[in-house]
């Protein structure tokens, strides 16, 4: 997904990144279901420590599915790691 008046702003601190990419989470919390999705220049390992600083410590960790690409995961967090096979097809 594209948001247009997105595509032309750029962060200072990232030159190199002009890509749009959409992260989508989903939960369950006291039987409420969550869909957050997240569209920017951020990959998703990224907005997957954004959402994780904001986690209870106290819970065990979640599970993450993406394709094996490095950038999809969230390097100072602990997860249940579930590769998608269908993205190497």
């Amino acid at each position: 997904m594209k948001i247009l008046d997105q595509m032309n702003l750029r962060d200072e601190d990232r030159a190199d990144c002009s890509g749009m990419f959409t992260s989508g989470f989903m939960s369950i919390a006291d039987n409420i279901r969550i869909a957050l999705f997240l569209t920017g220049h951020n990959h998703a390992g990224e907005n997957m420590a954004d959402i994780l600083t904001k986690r209870s410590a106290a819970l065990g960790p979640p599970i993450q599915m993406c394709d094996g690409l490095s950038r999809n995961t969230a390097k100072d967090f602990k997860v249940i790691l579930a590769n998608c096979l269908t993205h190497w097809r």
